[in-house]
């Protein structure tokens, strides 16, 4: 149980700290080491896309 709590914990904070320009590579590091728990491979994978999409509308924004 203590694991499954200290693993939350680690997904939230990667939650926040994902707003952090500076740690990008980071924050996608662990998501995919989140995503390969089974507990949190859903939850890790929709940020991982999410992460992801605002990433292309940023390339597109700042290109035009």
């Amino acid at each position: 149980m203590l694991q499954y709590e200290q693993a939350q914990d680690g997904l939230m904070k990667l939650i926040w700290l994902a707003i952090e320009p500076d740690i990008q590579d980071l924050v996608d590091r662990e998501l995919r080491s989140f995503s390969r728990i089974p507990e949190y491979h859903q939850q890790a994978s929709e940020l991982i896309r999410l992460r992801r999409q605002r990433r292309a509308t940023s390339d597109r924004t700042c290109k035009n």
